[in-house]
Order: structure tokens, then C-alpha cells, then sequence
């Protein structure tokens, strides 16, 4: 004990506790310890003593809760007992207490870290923590506190800074919640979403007291309390929608005739209604007719279903007293209306079966009452035209009808009474029919479904071809090419497509697309020669130009889609099947046949945008030559005489030019002055002149009339002004009319010398048509003049070739197309002018009709060709005119004979 005591002393003040080597055993090897002087351990001063209940702990236990490793020492042990302990040696190079921390082992050459490094380096950042420092000696350090609501290890990690989230349970809990979702901060204050329970006993629910995610009612109004038990009047006692009992005093008051439950349930007011029949109520009401909405003793609503029927003429209502029998009279206006009188009287019996007498107005001047024929109609007071022979050609009633080209038949649909489908429009669906002309007229039926606008006579009027539709859906079924001869006999198929399309009539070969239903799809082109009963597919995507037939049908110029869509490639047909041209020509801009079918003249280039060539090659294939080289033109013309060419082009400065050229030879003539490229050129029948159409453009906004001499060079002269805002241009030998639109949109009449000078203007404004005469040699010019208040009718006016006049009147009252009614335009026949007059509305069938009327060219001999007319057709230049007339006029399709 000695011993031990001395060497804690030792310790204490730095000495070396080492004992020196004992080999000999357990004496000292003659070393005496020295006395300690008769020196007295220090009393403990009266210390409590150590437990004797506790269990001491080890020296490494003692030695490891202090941070020591190493050298004996001393201090108080876990039962609180003084004690010295041997921590240990030091392996090399450490000493105990070398790194400068008595009885830890350490190296003098190391500096220890600091306690903040100590603690960063192990991740910790709270408490006491013993551990190894950089230096190996183990130290306890304190690595700090936290910040609430995080605590040292409250997250789980010793010596760590965290907190651990309090249970759903918990937050709602700490938050007084006890339904539904609750967002708030936890414990840990981080975001959180809870669920603070399911749903509230009823009647609670969540909310329902006010206070969010809290179970709560809150009681209704007396209002809603007597709402919810169906409650209008009186005091009503029960609970309410909390379970709360509760007595509203009143709940409403009734209004007369209603009581507080006079219809017999508590509380509701109500009436209980005297029993009635419908009889009694409609006797009550003074009704006898219809049915009838009213209301009974108690204010109900009462409904009966009829008071009774009214005999003819009366009606129900018809006295203009509801549900009651009656019958007034119409208007004296509509009186005269319904019997499609405007003037004079008329007596008859009213629509009430009264009989009645009512003017029905006066005529204003010239018109007069039954002037045409019509009584008590106001019209122009023409006699019949002499010499007019009219024939009922069919009783039916067309929907659409053409004549052939020779006029010896008429081919005509009507509407399919019994189809369903209803499309008449663009294919013309209905019944086709043919008449055969002759004395007396004979009607043959082709086909109940046929596409009548896709029917038409080939140009020798030799055949007659149209479309017929499977009757299982005509509208949209594939459809086939069905032929007859022209008076209906020996019908036959020639083909079948989904439909057809650009159908063209080339003397005795019919031209066509066939083609599917899909929109993309560019079709075949079609030659069907009828006489050989030969069919031509002549390629996909191909086309017929617009002067690809020659004038005698004998060969057609077609366009291949191959050579591009811009260009030509001289290809041609033959009712034969012979090429004509034995060398075909690509790239062809523009070609013309001559007049007798002989020669072909067509601008073409070697490669596409080359240098375009002229040149002119006989129909069967031979005699080419090249009449211009490198011409710049894209616009070739063959005069009537077959003897010259001209082409429109530009010079080698690029100015607009057009050249007449002598084809056997001779001085070309170049005409100069137009001012851009496009437009249309028209030559004179006998090619002296020649007129030049141009479109707007954006160097002038508005189209331009030009017109040259064809006998020598020179340029051409413009006839419209920068006033022109438009105009429409019709020509005589020598003269060029044209109606011209002025800067106030009104339409003026000018008439141009082809020669050159001054030009007359016989109208001034209001102008709607005019066209010349073409049969004569010094023609009449023909022009409809508007009234300001009139737009489809107006004063037809006859002029001389030149424009001059004065005027002599056709009638004061011609009729223009109209888009509600198919009236005539005035059209020439030779050198009779005919035209609409008495437009009126047909009483039978509230259609629009007219009387068609004739006049000669001089104005001296005019009247009436055919009354209550509803639609005309004719040929160009016709002979005969066809038309159908009005339900009034028998109906049906006529046609009348013109002297000429």
C-alpha cells in the first residue's frame, strides 16, 4: 500500500515511476526503501465511505471514462471510492503524456488538433466525445449544443444535431384536428400533410361547426328548417339538421285560395279543387275548338286536350279569337294576289266562302290591264309576232332540258319522284327523256337515273350520251357511260368508272376523264369514236387543250402529262388511229389548226425554255418547215383565210409585240404598244383588225381595251382611258362596242372605228348588255339600258352599226337573267331580237314567269313569241327555241319557229 501510495506521488510531481530491475527475485537486491520519516498518511477528512453494495469497475474501464491510455492514476472510481489505476504503456514512438496530455499516450513531434477539428473530422457536432485525435492520442472533447427543436442525437445519431418527427397521431393531437387533411409544420417544423381522421358522425361533419378539420354542425335557418321538411305555413316543431329539437313559429302564409293545409297535408298550403270536366271548363271559357292551357277552382294548372273542331272555311282562331271558331277574310291586296291579278276587278268568292268584288288597282303607263293577253294582269300591250309557229313537245315538266346542235331533238330530265336520295345537283339525277321533233313530236324514256348535267348531243348530233348511277346509292355510286342514238333508239353501254369528268364533243368522238373517288387522283383521258364504237385510253393525267380539236373533228392535239403540265407534246388522235404527225414535237407552247383542218402551226423549243421555233407542218405528218426561228413568242394565230399566221411575242429589247406573217411569203406586220404581256386577242372576221383585252395587273389596276390595223405596221391604240375601271367588248366589221365601267361604277356604251377616229357614246350610263347583230353586213347594235331604280330590267335600245342614233325603242321594259328565275337575256336570231317582258309571278306555283317576245332589227315589227314562260334554251344562232311554261299554260315543253 506503501508502494502504491508513493508511486501515485510520483506521478503526481513528474518523476520516473520506473522500479529497478529485480532479478533476484522478491527482494529488492539489498535496496531499502527509505522511511518515510515517521511520516502519517492525511485522514480521508471525514470522506463517506465507498459503497459496499457497488461493484468496483476495471482499471481500463476507470482509465477509458477519463480519456487515459497510459501510467498509473488516480482518482475516484464508479462507486465513488478513491482510487489508482494502471492505464498502461505507450508503444513507440509515444510516451504517456508525450504529446503533451498527461497519462495519453503521444509523440512530442505531433500537434494535437483542436477539439473543433477533432469533432468536424468525426462528423459530430454536439456533446462529449472521446476518441482518437490526429496525434493517436484519445481525448474527450465537447462538440457543442443544438438548436431547438433539434437535439444531440434527437435524430438518431449520437453526437449529432436532429430530430425525430412526431406520429400523424401526434401533430393532430398537438393541433386539436380530428378529421381530414391537415397541412401544418411538425415538430420538427418541416411541412407536413396529416390525416387527422376519416369522416364525422353524422350529423357533424368535418368543418361543419366552423373550425377546419374539426367534427362540427352548424344549425340551419328556420328558413331551410321549414324548407327540408316541406313545410310552407304555420308552427312546426322537430329536430333540426344538427339532432337538435327546435319549434320555428311560422313557417309562411298562404295566399287565397289556399289555406294552411287546405289540400289536406300539415302544414303545406294547398286547395282541394271543385271537380270539373273538359266540357264544363271549355263551356266555362266560352271555347269550342283546340286544345287549351288554364286553370282550375284552385289555381292549378289545367290542361284539355280539345273543345271541339270547326267546320270549313272556319278555323280554329281564325275570327283571330283564341280557341274559338272564326274566319276572316284576307286583304282585298291578297285577295287580288292569290288569282294573280294587279289590276282591274275581280269577283269571286273569299277564302271565308263569302262572295266578294275587289278593285285590284290601276297600270302605269305603258303597261296596260290584260294588255298581253292576261286579264287583270298589267302588261306591255303586244300582239303575237307574225309568223311564229308554236309546239307542245312533252306534258312532262323539266327540270332541265338542251337541244341538239341541228335542233332536231331535245333531250330533257325531270326530277325522280320516287328516289331518296334527293341530288339533283351537280349530276342532275332524273328521269331522261329524248324527243324526237316531227309532226307530231314522238318521247322516248332512256333512264330513270341518269346524270343529267353530264349529259349532252355529239357535234354531228348523231348520239346522245349521258351518265347513269346505280340505283343503291345514285348520289355517291360508281357510275356508268351509256349511249343511244339521238332519238332514244338502241341504247347501249360504252363504259364504266367511279365517275367521269371534262367531257368534250369532238365531231363524232366524245372526250372524257375517268376517273375514282379520290380527290387526288388526275384521271384517264378518254377518245370514244362512236362510229367505230373504238375506245382510246390515251394516257393518265392527259388533257385536251383548248384548241386541241381541229375545226372538222378529224384529229385532236392532246397534252401528255409526261412532257409537263406547262408544256406540250405534240401528240394527236385520229377517229382512225393513226397519229397524224409523224414526229411528235416536245416542248410545244401553243399550237392552231387551220380553219380547213389541213395545217397545223405550233411554237415549240428543242430543250424546255429554249429558243421557241415557228413552224407549220400539214396534217398528215408532212411538209414541216420553220417559218420563225428563235421567235419569243408563246401565242400563235391562224387567219380565217388560212393565208397568214401571227404570233405574239416580244423584240430582242423584250417590248410587247404581235406579227401578222404572209405564210407563202411577203412583209410581216409587227404591231407595237401593248404594255405587258396576257390578256386576249381578238381579230376581225376578215383579220383587218385585230382587239387586244388586257387584265388588271400591278402596273395598272384596272383591264385596258386596245385595238390595231392588221394592214400595216404600227402600233396599237388604246380605246379605254385610266377612267375605265372595266368593261365588256362586243364587234362588227368595223366597229368595236364596248360597255365600260366610269369611275362612278356606272356603265357607259362607246363605239370605236376600227379605222380609226372619233368614237360615239349612244349611252351614257345604266348600261347592263349589248351585243350586235352578226348576220348583216352593217348590223344592228342592241343595248339594255337601266332605269336608276331598276337592275334587272330596263328600256331595249336598237342603234346603228356605228353607235349612232337616235334610239329606236324595242320596249321600254326588257328583262336581264336574274339568279331566283331563268328569264332570257335578249339573244339575236338571225335578225330578230328576242327578249323578256311581263315578268310576273305565276299564281298556280308562285314561280316567276314571262312572256318572250321578238323584234325585228329595225325596231318596225315586234310582239309576243310565247306567254307565261318559265325557263328558255336555244343554240347559238337559233332557228327554233325551247322552252317550258307554267302550270297556268298547261305546262310542259315547247318550242317555237323563228322566220329569220
Amino acid at each position: 500500500m506503501r508502494i502504491l501510495s508513493l508511486l501515485a506521488l510520483c506521478l503526481l510531481l513528474g518523476c520516473d515511476p520506473t522500479l529497478p530491475e529485480n532479478p533476484g527475485g522478491p527482494t529488492d537486491g539489498g535496496t531499502t526503501l527509505p522511511d518515510d520519516g515517521g511520516t502519517t498518511l492525511p485522514d480521508d477528512g471525514g470522506a463517506t465511505p465507498p459503497d459496499a453494495g457497488c461493484a468496483p469497475e476495471s482499471d481500463a474501464s476507470f482509465c477509458g471514462r477519463q480519456g487515459k491510455t497510459c501510467g498509473p492514476l488516480t482518482g475516484t472510481d464508479n462507486c465513488g471510492a478513491s482510487r489508482m489505476a494502471d492505464c498502461g504503456g505507450c508503444a513507440a514512438p509515444h510516451t504517456c503524456g508525450g504529446g503533451g496530455v498527461a497519462n495519453v499516450c503521444g509523440s512530442p513531434s505531433c500537434t494535437p488538433e483542436t477539439d473543433a477539428a477533432l469533432c468536424s473530422r468525426l462528423g459530430n457536432n454536439c456533446g462529449g466525445v472521446t476518441a482518437l485525435d490526429n496525434c493517436g492520442g484519445n481525448r474527450t472533447v465537447n462538440c457543442g449544443g443544438c438548436t431547438a427543436p433539434q437535439s444531440c442525437g434527437g435524430g438518431g445519431t449520437a453526437n449529432v444535431c436532429g430530430c425525430t418527427s412526431e406520429t400523424d397521431a401526434a401533430l393532430c393531437s398537438r393541433l386539436g384536428k380530428n378529421c381530414g387533411n391537415v397541412t401544418a409544420a411538425d415538430n420538427c417544423g418541416q411541412p407536413r400533410t396529416a390525416s387527422c381522421g376519416g369522416s364525422c358522425t353524422t350529423p357533424q361533419t368535418c368543418g361543419g361547426g366552423g373550425t377546419a378539420n374539426v367534427c362540427g354542425c352548424t344549425p340551419e335557418t328556420n328558413a331551410t328548417f321549414c324548407s327540408r321538411l316541406g313545410k310552407n305555413c304555420g308552427t312546426v316543431s322537430g329536430a333540426d339538421n344538427c339532432g337538435a329539437a327546435r319549434t320555428v313559429s311560422s313557417c309562411g302564409t298562404c295566399t287565397n285560395p289556399k289555406s294552411c293545409g287546405g289540400g289536406g297535408t300539415a302544414n303545406v298550403c294547398g286547395c282541394t279543387p271543385n271537380p270539373e270536366t273538359d266540357e264544363e271548363v271549355c263551356q266555362r271559357l266560352g271555347k269550342n275548338c283546340g286544345s287549351l292551357s288554364t286553370k282550375d277552382s284552385c289555381g292549378n294548372s289545367r290542361y284539355v286536350s280539345s273543345c271541339g273542331t270547326c267546320t270549313a272555311p272556319e278555323t280554329c282562331g281564325g275570327g283571330n279569337t283564341w280557341n274559338v271558331c272564326g274566319c276572316t277574310s284576307e286583304s282585298d291586296a291578297a285577295f287580288c294576289g292569290t288569282r294573280g291579278a294587279n289590276c282591274g276587278t275581280v269577283s269571286d268568292v273569299d277564302r271565308c266562302g263569302r262572295p266578294r268584288t275587289v278593285t285590284c288597282g290601276s297600270c302605269a303607263s305603258p303597261r296596260q290591264c290584260g294588255g298581253s293577253g292576261t286579264p287583270q294582269l298589267c302588261t306591255l300591250p303586244l300582239g303575237d309576232y307574225p309568223g311564229v309557229a308554236m309546239t307542245k313537245l312533252s306534258s312532262d315538266a323539266p327540270k332541265a332540258f338542251f337541244p341538239s346542235p341541228d335542233e332536231q331533238y331535245v333531250a330533257y330530265s325531270t326530277d325522280r319522284s320516287d328516289s331518296p336520295f334527293g341530288c339533283f345537283g351537280r349530276v342532275g339525277l332524273g328521269n331522261l327523256s329524248v324527243v324526237t321533233l316531227g309532226s307530231p313530236p314522238t318521247v322516248r324514256k332512256l333512264d330513270s337515273h341518269a346524270g343529267f348535267n353530264e349529259t349532252f348531243f355529239l357535234a354531228d348530233s348523231a348520239t346522245l350520251v349521258w351518265t347513269s348511277y346505280y340505283p343503291s346509292d345514285p348520289c355517291t355510286s360508281s357510275s356508268s357511260l351509256r349511249r343511244a342514238m339521238s332519238d332514244g333508239t338502241s341504247p347501249s353501254l360504252v363504259t364504266s368508272a367511279g365517275y367521269f369528268t371534262e367531257f368534250r364533243n369532238v365531231g363524232g368522238t366524245a372526250f372524257f376523264k375517268e376517273k375514282s373517288y379520290s380527290s387526288g387522283d388526275l384521271g384517264y383521258l378518254t377518245a370514244y369514236y362512236f362510229a367505230g364504237k373504238r375506245k382510246v385510253n390515251l394516257g393518265y393525267g392527259s388533257y385536251l387543250p383548248d384548241r386541241g380539236p381541229a375545226p372538222d373533228g378529224s384529229a385532236v392535239v392532246y397534252t401528255e402529262r409526261s412532257s409537263g403540265w406547262l408544256l406540250r407534246k405534240l401528240t394527236t388522235y385520229t377517229p382512225a388511229g393513226t397519229p397524224l404527225l409523224v414526229e411528235p414535237q416536245k416542248y410545244v407552247y401553243d399550237h392552231v389548226w387551220a380553219p380547213d383542218s389541213t395545217r397545223l402551226a405550233f411554237i415549240h423549243s428543242a430543250v424546255v425554255d429554249g429558243p421557241a421555233t415557228l413552224s407549220l407542218i400539214s396534217a398528215d405528218g408532212t411538209g414541216r418547215r420553220d417559218l420563225v426561228a428563235d421567235c419569243r413568242c408563246q401565242r400563235v394565230f391562224f387567219s380565217a383565210d388560212g393565208t397568214r399566221v401571227a404570233y405574239d411575242g416580244t423584240d430582242t429589247a423584250g417590248n410587247r409585240q404581235l406579227t401578222v406573217l404572209p405564210i407563202d411569203g411577203g412583209e410581216a406586220v409587227v404591231l407595237t404598244g401593248l404594255p405587258s404581256t396576257g390578256g386576249t386577242i381578238f381579230f376581225s372576221p376578215d383579220w383587218r383588225w385585230v382587239r387586244a383585252e388586257l387584265s388588271a395587273n400591278t402596273s395598272y389596276p384596272y383591264p385596258r381595251l386596245f385595238l390595231a390595223n392588221t394592214s400595216q405596221s404600227g402600233a396599237f391604240v388604246e380605246l379605254t382611258g385610266s377612267y375605265s375601271r372595266g368593261f365588256v367588248a362586243t364587234s362588227a366589221w368595223d366597229y368595236v362596242a364596248a360597255m365600260i365601267q366610269q369611275p362612278t361604277y356606272q356603265l357607259s356604251v362607246s363605239v370605236f372605228p376600227t379605222a380609226g377616229g372619233a368614237a360615239q357614246e349612244p349611252v351614257s350610263s345604266g348600261t347592263s348588255w349589248l351585243d350586235y347583230e352578226h348576220v348583216a353586213s352593217t348590223p344592228r347594235l342592241a343595248v339594255l339600258r337601266n332605269p336608276p331604280s331598276g337592275y334587272e330590267w330596263g328600256s331595249l335600245e336598237l342603234f346603228g352599226t356605228d353607235g349612232s342614233g337616235p334610239a329606236t325603242v324595242v320596249t321600254p321594259e326588257a328583262y336581264t337573267s336574274s339568279s331566283n328565275w331563268r328569264m332570257a337575256r335578249p339573244f339575236w336570231s338571225g335578225r330578230v331580237l328576242l327578249y323578256s317582258v311581263n315578268r310576273r309571278v305565276d299564281p298556280t306555283s308562285g314561280e316567276y314567269v314571262f312572256d318572250l317576245a321578238a323584234s325585228t332589227s329595225d325596231g318596225a315589227t315586234s310582239g309576243l313569241v310565247a306567254r307565261d314562260v318559265l325557263w328558255v334554251n336555244y343554240v347559238n344562232n337559233p332557228s327554233r327555241v325551247f322552252f317550258t311554261r307554267s302550270r297556268q299554260s298547261g305546262g310542259g315543253l315547247w318550242m317555237v319557229e323563228l322566220p329569220r
